[in-house]
């Protein structure tokens, strides 16, 4: 890998590299063997990323050849250039590389060197050139050896090691928080599609500067989605107000210093904008702030603000206690029809196999009545024609109980799903949604289990019946049939028997 080829050879140190998110240039001046070193660092381009592509100028006494691929002939065209200046000391190498996103993933080669890049430059532009770039998530492979790390939505990996992000851990309700936030609040001097949770590392990396930038970058962010305005004035001022019982203005606060208070930022965050009625409670968050401040009248970010937060949202909370009782039981009374619909889906399951088996009955009964009275008539009972119908009956029977089966489960997701949309859909104002989720949850999983626990005992039962009376005709038909083959034989041996005596009289 190109990191490990530079650092080896002690060029990192020497060389001029800036690599950002979208590209990488390197520029080293070099006295040691053309012949040595150029073929062996052209070996070292085949292992960058196929995503990105690159131009190499190698530049002997203002003379340069440029190649863009790894291909033979680009390797000759280099030789060329060694063979007709092989007397020359010193020599220049620059490399450029154009980074590309694909699958959401971008390359790193140098990572300290980005993290300079992420130090030096302005954090709003960072933010945009993400952005850009940002779609669900996304992946940055690292051509050098670290471990895993990043947040839900932005992750770090080592090249060749596939490591694909959670999918269940991804932000879901995206769209719907950038609405909220551009709905409460004016940011100036940013295009931004980002959330917090987007620099909230879930791992720290070992690179403590760049874990300081993640911080640095939730922190701010948070603080964004919380005020009612913010402003970044360079790259390490920021200032931000917040309108509440009184309206507080901070000016020139530095980003930095913004680093050690991101997890609480972060929490307060994402309280307010998760669940429940966000707007109201972005709104209690905005009446303590601005009632929370020092001697200089300067928020203050503590774990006193936090337990303010969680005690003003009591307060309104017994505001609605009544809603909210009232709600709490119709929640329950839902959840119980809902328990009932499940017990009449059993039973509807159990009546249509008793319709199946009555049908059964009805066919032998039949088949009785009418050949069981006649000579042979059990013989005509376990005949082919009387076999085939048992077939063709117990197929459709089979069939039928799967599609029912199948239906059964089908129905009954639907109209989970439909439950707890109609709630959140109501109710959110009240209740939050993990609220709603751990009241209707667990029974939705109950009920499920003994639908499906249910539709798994009736269909053993179903089967062995269907298995009994295939089999019972089945084997009818094979016992008859060899009584007629039997018999059948008899009068043939009776028959030759008979023609031999003729024969022998005569």
């Amino acid at each position: 890998m190109l990191f490990q080829y530079f650092n080896s050879r002690e060029l990192i140190e020497i060389s001029e590299i800036r690599e950002t998110f979208d590209s990488l240039s390197v520029l080293v001046t070099l006295s040691e063997p053309m012949d040595e070193f150029i073929p062996s660092f052209f070996e070292e381009l085949k292992t960058l990323s196929i995503r990105d592509s690159f131009e190499l100028f190698f530049d002997v006494c203002g003379n340069h050849k440029k190649i863009s691929d790894c291909t033979p002939v680009s390797l000759i065209t280099l030789q060329e250039h060694i063979t007709e200046y092989r007397d020359e000391r010193q020599y220049n190498i620059d490399l450029r590389i154009k980074k590309n996103l694909i699958d959401c993933t971008l390359s790193i080669y140098f990572l300290e060197k980005l993290v300079d890049y992420m130090e030096e430059e302005a954090l709003p532009n960072i933010f945009k050139t993400i952005s850009i770039n940002f779609s669900e998530n996304i992946k940055f492979e690292v051509f050098s050896t670290i471990e895993q790390f990043g947040s839900n939505s932005i992750q770090f990996f080592q090249a060749n090691q596939i490591i694909p992000l959670d999918q269940q851990s991804l932000e879901l309700r995206r769209a719907e928080k950038l609405e909220l936030l551009f709905e409460n609040a004016s940011i100036a001097n940013t295009n931004l599609k980002l959330l917090p949770s987007d620099f909230y590392l879930l791992n720290d990396s070992n690179n403590h500067r760049l874990n300081n930038f993640f911080h640095r970058a939730c922190a701010t962010l948070s603080l964004m989605f919380i005020s009612n305005s913010s402003e970044f004035k360079n790259n390490n001022l920021f200032s931000y107000k917040i309108s509440g019982y009184k309206t507080i203005v901070c000016d020139g606060i530095s980003l930095a210093s913004l680093s050690d208070r991101y997890k609480l930022l972060y929490k307060i965050y994402a309280w307010a904008y998760e669940g429940g009625n966000s707007s109201d409670k972005i709104g209690l968050v905005r009446n303590v702030l601005s009632i929370h401040l020092d001697n200089n009248g300067n928020i203050i970010f503590d774990a006193k603000v936090w337990e303010a937060i969680q005690s003003n949202y009591q307060v309104y909370l017994k505001g609605n206690i009544q809603s909210y009782l009232e709600i709490k039981n119709k929640i329950g009374e839902i959840v119980i029809e809902s328990t009932n619909k499940t017990f009449a889906m059993v039973d509807e399951l159990s009546g249509s196999l008793k319709n199946n088996l009555f049908i059964l009955l009805t066919f032998l009964l039949s088949v009785l009545v009418v050949d069981g009275t006649k000579d042979n008539g059990i013989k005509n009972l376990f005949s082919d024609y009387y076999l085939a119908i048992v077939l063709i009956l117990s197929l459709f029977s089979g069939v039928w109980l799967y599609i029912t089966k199948t239906e059964l489960v089908k129905r009954f997701d639907i109209a989970s799903e439909a439950i707890k949309e109609i709630l959140k859909l109501n109710y959110n104002k009240i209740l939050m949604e993990s609220e709603i989720d751990e009241c209707v949850d667990p029974v939705i999983e109950k009920n499920r289990k003994y639908l499906k626990e249910q539709i798994n005992r009736y269909s053993k039962w179903w089967w062995i019946i269907l298995i009994l009376f295939v089999l019972s005709f089945l084997l009818g038909n094979r016992y008859f049939s060899a009584i007629e083959n039997t018999k059948d034989n008899k009068e043939i041996l009776n028959t030759i028997k008979t023609n031999q005596s003729i024969t022998a009289i005569r």
